[in-house]
């Protein structure tokens, strides 16, 4: 279970045709879901390591 987002977490990118959204997570299994296309980063760093990778993509099988 989890919490819908209501559109005050987000903010319009560029000509305002995408938006934004920032939100802390704690440790743990997180899930996405929506009714529109959706893109999700991770990133997240500390004194030592950082890191930053697209999550859950939902890609096809090209044939060549």
């Amino acid at each position: 279970s989890g919490s819908e987002l209501s559109d005050v977490f987000f903010e319009e990118m560029g000509n305002g045709f995408f938006k934004v959204a920032r939100l802390p997570v704690q440790d743990g299994v997180h899930s996405v879901s929506s009714d529109a296309k959706v893109g999700v980063t991770v990133y997240g760093w500390s004194q030592y390591v950082s890191y930053g990778y697209p999550a859950g993509q939902n890609l096809d099988v090209l044939s060549f």
